[in-house]
C-alpha cells in the first residue's frame, strides 16, 4: 500500500511507532557504546595496516578454485600481483586458519612462512626495489565455513533447487574475503583487475564477477573463467554454482548513448518469471543515472544472479 493512501489517524500510529523505535534505538546505542571496547591481536592483524601490509600495493589477483560440493570444501590457488612501495622483508597474507597451506611461492620458488591465526607471515627471499612489480602464489585447501543465515552472517550456502539439483553461493561482506580465499583482506587496497576461475561439475554453471571469457571443458568438470577489468573490493568477489540459464539485454545511457550489457543468470525453471521481473532493471538504471550518475562499471557489464539466500 502506498503511504499516500493511508488515512491520517493510521499514519499517526505509524509515526508514533517510529518515534518510539528511534528512542529505543538511541537508548540501546548509548548502552552499547558506553561499554569499553577491547581488541585482540587478531583484530589488529586484520583491521590494521602494519608494516607487513603497507609496503606493497595489490594490482591484480588470479583465483583458481574447485568447490567439492559433497565435502563442502575448497581447493585452489591464488596469484597476487603487487607493486613495491618501499623495501621490506615480510608480507602478510590473510586466510582463515582452518585452511591448510599447500605451498607459497614467488616466481616458482618456495617461500618460508608461519601462521599467526588468520594471518600468514611470509618471509620474502630478498628486499625488492621500489616500483618493482612481482607475483606471489598461495595454494591451499580446507573445509568451507557454512553460513547459518546468509547474508546476515558469513559463509557458504549449500542447498538444493526445486528440481533437487545442487545450488551453491557465498556471502562474505561482513565476514571477509579471507574466509575462503587468500588475499590482502583490507578495504584500503583494491586490485585494478581480477580473474576468477571456478570449476563446476558437468551440467552446472559457475558464475563470478565480471564477464565470462572462456569455458574449459573437462571429463568430469568444466572450468568457467571470468574477468573483472575495474577495481573491485575483495569482499565483493563472489561465486555461485547451480543449474543456471542465461539471457541478456542492452541498456542505452540517456547521458551519452553508451551501451551497457545486461546479463541475467537464473535457475532454469525460473527463466520466464525472471524475464518478467527483470523488466524493472532499465527504468531503475534510468532513475539511478538521473539522480546519482552513470553506472560506473560499463566495461564489466551489469549482471544479476539468482542466489540461494536473500
Amino acid at each position: 500500500m502506498s503511504i499516500f493512501n493511508i488515512k491520517a489517524p493510521r499514519f499517526g500510529i505509524v509515526l508514533h511507532g517510529t518515534i518510539f523505535f528511534l528512542f529505543w534505538f538511541q537508548m540501546a546505542h548509548a548502552q552499547l557504546t558506553s561499554q569499553k571496547k577491547t581488541y585482540t591481536h587478531q583484530d589488529s592483524l586484520r583491521g590494521g595496516l602494519n608494516e607487513n601490509r603497507t609496503w606493497f600495493d595489490v594490482s591484480a589477483y588470479e583465483l583458481d578454485v574447485k568447490i567439492d560440493i559433497k565435502e563442502k570444501s575448497i581447493k585452489g590457488e591464488c596469484t597476487m600481483e603487487y607493486k613495491v612501495l618501499k623495501s621490506a622483508d615480510k608480507m602478510q597474507i590473510d586466510l582463515f586458519e582452518q585452511y591448510e597451506i599447500l605451498s607459497i611461492n614467488r616466481f616458482g620458488l618456495p617461500l618460508e612462512y608461519k601462521r599467526d591465526g588468520n594471518a600468514i607471515i611470509v618471509q620474502m627471499p630478498q628486499r625488492e626495489g621500489l616500483g618493482d612489480v612481482s607475483y606471489i602464489t598461495v595454494a591451499y585447501e580446507g573445509k568451507l565455513p557454512i553460513a547459518k543465515k546468509a547474508p546476515w552472517d558469513g559463509g557458504f550456502v549449500f542447498t538444493k533447487d526445486s528440481n533437487g539439483k545442487d545450488w551453491v553461493g557465498v556471502a562474505c561482506e561482513g565476514f571477509g574475503a579471507s574466509s575462503w580465499w587468500p588475499c590482502k583482506d583490507h578495504l584500503s587496497d583494491e586490485p585494478e583487475s581480477m580473474v576468477v576461475k571456478v570449476s563446476a561439475p558437468k551440467g552446472m554453471v559457475a558464475i563470478a564477477n565480471g564477464r565470462l571469457v572462456q569455458v574449459d571443458t573437462g571429463r568430469v568438470m568444466n572450468k568457467f573463467i571470468w574477468k573483472v577489468v575495474s577495481p573491485i573490493n575483495t569482499y565483493n568477489v563472489n561465486i555461485s554454482i547451480g543449474d543456471y540459464v542465461h539471457f541478456s539485454d542492452t541498456f542505452i545511457s540517456r547521458k551519452d548513448a553508451a551501451r551497457l550489457d545486461l546479463d541475467y543468470w537464473v535457475l532454469s525453471d525460473h527463466l520466464e518469471k525472471a524475464k518478467e521481473q527483470f523488466k524493472q532493471v532499465k527504468p531503475m538504471l534510468v532513475c539511478y543515472e538521473e539522480k546519482l550518475g552513470k553506472y560506473p562499471f560499463y566495461d564489466d557489464s551489469y549482471k544479476l544472479v539468482e542466489t540461494p539466500y536473500l
